[in-house]
């Protein structure tokens, strides 16, 4: 008992001495931050009578061209002013020379997506015209792979919603939270107190732990005690009902999703591949003819536990892709959830050269193997 409790308090004064040290290192940085000048960009969105606003905050050194490409040409098709925050707007001038509409405009290279989100968006809540003229907000990173027409159906969608806000994925894991990758809001929501008192309140800090904690759960939870929960995309009751408008196809890519993903040994998937006819019973045989309701079902119900208990943008991320085409993360290998050729494999939506951009991308950010020391530990609490 006595080194559970020893063992227990050396774990935890670890992470609280590194997160002080992480929050200190930057205390000072962080509170001479101030905003980019946004006067032209305001006035500019105010001469357009921007009422559908989408801000995107790309990596701020590694964003990934062809997601970003197909990512804009979706906002732009359903009427969207949009606003790409960068750090280093030379590398970035292909975007104004393909989309003549886009605006570019100056971020800080510290706080990352939140952090670059809150100092625009307290400048256009400062502007009458605009707080009071927009209908629509998105915002969105691009920590994710956007295909083409996917991408164009998520966007559609989120335009569509008349709820005070939405999100595409929500996770119920440790906290509940919208996933903050994209999300939408209504003028009303933009409009009510509890949205600028968020990010005039909200402080700039680079760890990933403070950007979760404070950016993506403080967010989702003052949205929900002033407008209640978000719409939400991939929802149990859309993703069933996917699943049971899939064709044969479409079930056995479904199976090969689930099985590569977390360890699902528990849902009977080698049961389900003898029913398919793709692995032999005890004796040798195999089924005369494909049990596609058997495997319909158990991945119904292997996805539906997993949303509900995970992190589901990760636990579900390629079978939502594979369904509803929404966009897939970019971290699902760094985060130990596909490999990445599994990824390659299973993901749809994407063309030979984007799948090639892809597989860069994903051995650019590696794999949790590539990790050792101590960087393998604050790997394994979350805090990089």
């Amino acid at each position: 008992m006595i080194r559970a409790l020893l063992k227990w308090a050396l774990f935890n004064g670890f992470l609280a001495l590194h997160d002080l040290r992480e929050a200190w290192r930057e205390r000072g940085h962080v509170r001479q931050l101030r905003s980019p000048d946004y006067s032209n960009l305001l006035l500019a969105l105010e001469s357009a009578g921007a009422t559908r606003l989408a801000v995107v905050a790309p990596h701020p050194t590694r964003p990934l061209v062809f997601s970003l490409r197909n990512l804009v040409a979706a906002l732009l098709a359903e009427g969207y002013e949009v606003v790409v925050l960068s750090c280093a707007p030379k590398d970035m001038a292909w975007l104004p020379a393909e989309f003549p509409s886009v605006h570019l405009a100056p971020r800080n290279m510290t706080g990352r997506d939140f952090g670059a989100w809150k100092f625009l968006l307290q400048s256009v809540l400062g502007s009458d015209t605009l707080r009071s003229r927009l209908d629509d907000l998105i915002l969105v990173n691009d920590s994710a792979f956007y295909s083409r027409t996917g991408t164009r159906d998520v966007v559609a969608w989120l335009r569509g919603i008349r709820k005070a806000w939405a999100c595409v994925f929500e996770t119920h894991e440790i906290h509940y939270h919208a996933q903050s990758f994209l999300l939408k809001f209504s003028g009303d929501a933009v409009r009510n107190p509890a949205f600028s008192a968020f990010w005039a309140g909200y402080q700039p800090y680079s760890s990933r732990k403070h950007s979760i904690g404070a950016g993506e759960v403080g967010l989702s939870s003052v949205m929900r005690a002033a407008l209640g929960l978000p719409e939400c995309y991939v929802t149990p009751t859309r993703m069933l009902a996917a699943l049971q408008a899939a064709d044969e196809r479409q079930i056995l890519a479904s199976v090969r999703a689930m099985e590569h993903g977390f360890a699902l040994s528990g849902y009977g998937f080698r049961d389900v591949r003898r029913a398919l006819g793709l692995a032999p019973f005890a004796n040798g045989s195999y089924a005369q003819s494909p049990n596609y309701e058997l495997a319909r079902r158990a991945v119904s119900d292997a996805a539906i536990e997993l949303m509900e208990s995970r992190n589901a943008a990760h636990a579900v991320g390629v079978l939502a892709n594979l369904l509803m085409h929404t966009p897939v993360k970019r971290d699902l290998c760094y985060r130990g959830v596909y490999r990445i050729g599994q990824i390659l494999q299973l993901c749809s939506g994407f063309d030979a050269e984007e799948l090639q951009s892809m597989e860069e991308d994903l051995r650019s950010m590696g794999e949790p193997e590539s990790l050792t020391g101590r960087r393998k530990f604050l790997y394994g609490v979350g805090r990089i």
